[in-house]
């Protein structure tokens, strides 16, 4: 037999480098169809404040401690498992860094053409 299940929210502080906010935070609330304690998961940063920095946070909130990263304006849980490796940027980002690098190059190379007449571009 499953439990029933509803959101919840409750207040939560980030913490990063010896500074911490207040955030609000969302997760499932999963009830025991025996009568035990309910079970939490799927918590997720709903409110922050903007101006937080990509980056790994420790999440206090209702008893617990979770890891968090934001990425981009957008927060995500991290595996306790892989903490350690999200220190490390995603090779995503890796490769985003990549293709704009060779973007840039190219537009300085069609600038300096055109600076010297080489090619005319419309």
């Amino acid at each position: 037999m499953v439990g029933s299940k509803q959101l919840v929210y409750w207040h939560g502080r980030l913490k990063k480098d010896g500074k911490a906010v207040k955030c609000t935070v969302q997760a499932w609330e999963i009830s025991d169809p025996e009568g035990g304690p309910p079970a939490y998961a799927r918590h997720r940063v709903i409110k922050a404040p903007e101006r937080l920095a990509d980056g790994l946070y420790d999440l206090e909130t209702h008893g617990q401690q979770l890891r968090v990263r934001r990425v981009n304006g957008f927060w995500l849980t991290v595996d306790p498992d892989v903490v350690e490796k999200a220190d490390r940027p995603p090779r995503i980002a890796k490769d985003i860094m990549a293709v704009g690098a060779i973007v840039s190059a190219m537009l300085i190379v069609l600038f300096v053409l055109r600076q010297v007449g080489s090619i005319a571009i419309r």
